[in-house]
């Protein structure tokens, strides 16, 4: 864990704030925005929560709320346990630091993985074996792995696939007791093709992470859960007490009073970008401007292939320094070698944000596949 460096985002990021006087065209979040106001416009007191701690388990009105919503999206939660998290990030780092803490030793991945969860898996004394995406169901069909456990991000972020209930169930089936399948479940409000995401299964090695941050377009809320077997979730709360104390209450009433509002204006939204997008890469591909399927089954980004080989480091910087367009690209994902690079495009922006977005994505697009230039429709 020596030599830590910023990472290839946060560098682009000094770049942009050394230079206020630019107007930046802002593409990194994949953050779905709420058309209009916030639903959380308004005042609610901090007086009430600012002088006290909270429940290290999370607060039982925000437990009950985040059960009722799995139950009302189809999901089996009886009989399961809950703890509420400073965010998703922080709901995988309190179940790595477990499996560690409990003899597990690796920590087998999809590929590619945000670069931050790589380096949480490693910090926690995990072992990470990735895996291509192509390649997942072979390797661990082939896998007899006795002390690991398995990540597996659905919708998957950046590529949006998703996993169902069948194809958890053959990834479990046969596994030792200690293997453990942690489950980064903080898209699956966005779920657009045929593939539902699966419920959770009455499988006591099943984590579920999932937080306020993407679904419902809060993460300055810092509000995430851990759902699993109650067994499980008693020693995550135990460790979430000596290593957090607690969630803030005032934010956790927050979130609750968000989660009851629901967030169908957000999911609208999401769509209505995703389908912006499809249509604007399709159209690259009929004149030949663009190559390579653009699938976005699921979740709040577009992965836009790029040929493989391609230094996306540069093109990154092309983007910023000629065009004023800051993008999340691969170098801020963890892969496997020869992966094709990639640059990841937000759904969930304002729709003029997202049309200025592709309008300056096109050319640099257009320049590393055919040289016409075409127009944004």
């Amino acid at each position: 864990m020596g030599g830590l460096t910023l990472s290839a985002l946060q560098r682009q990021l000094a770049h942009v704030r050394a230079h206020p006087e630019i107007r930046w065209i802002d593409g990194i979040e994949n953050v779905p925005v709420w058309p209009g106001r916030h639903p959380l416009t308004g005042r609610l007191s901090a007086a009430r929560y600012a002088a006290r701690y909270e429940d290290p388990r999370g607060e039982p009105l925000l437990i009950d709320a985040v059960l009722q919503r799995e139950r009302d999206r189809g999901k089996s939660v009886e009989g399961s346990g809950v703890c509420i998290t400073h965010g998703g990030l922080a709901g995988l780092g309190l179940v790595f630091r477990h499996l560690r803490s409990s003899g597990l030793r690796t920590l087998i991945c999809q590929m590619p993985m945000l670069s931050s969860i790589h380096l949480l898996a490693v910090s926690a004394g995990l072992s990470v074996r990735g895996v291509g995406s192509d390649e997942f169901l072979d390797y661990m069909a082939n896998d007899a792995s006795r002390d690991a456990a398995l990540y597996l991000c659905s919708p998957h972020n950046p590529t949006g696939a998703v996993w169902d209930e069948a194809e958890i169930k053959t990834l479990m089936s046969g596994r030792a007791d200690n293997f453990r399948l942690v489950v980064d479940g903080v898209y699956d409000s966005f779920v657009f093709g045929e593939r539902p995401c699966f419920g959770y299964l009455e499988d006591p090695r099943i984590f579920y992470i999932d937080s306020m941050s993407k679904s419902y377009g809060s993460p300055g809320l810092r509000v995430g859960w851990v759902v699993g077997a109650p067994d499980e979730v008693d020693r995550l709360v135990v460790r979430n007490e000596f290593e957090n104390i607690a969630v803030g209450g005032l934010n956790q009433e927050l979130a609750r009073r968000l989660l009851e509002h629901g967030n169908v204006a957000l999911i609208d939204r999401v769509v209505d970008g995703r389908r912006q997008v499809i249509r604007w890469w399709s159209r690259l591909n009929a004149a030949g401007a663009a190559e390579g399927q653009l699938s976005v089954d699921g979740g709040t980004q577009a992965c836009v292939p790029l040929p493989v080989g391609l230094d996306v480091e540069l093109l990154s910087h092309r983007l910023l320094t000629d065009f004023h367009l800051v993008l999340v690209s691969s170098a801020n994902y963890h892969n496997v070698p020869g992966a094709a690079p990639f640059l990841r495009v937000p759904l969930g922006c304002d729709p003029q944000r997202l049309c200025q977005i592709l309008e300056a994505l096109e050319p640099a697009i257009v320049s590393q596949y055919g040289d016409s230039r075409l127009t944004l429709m």
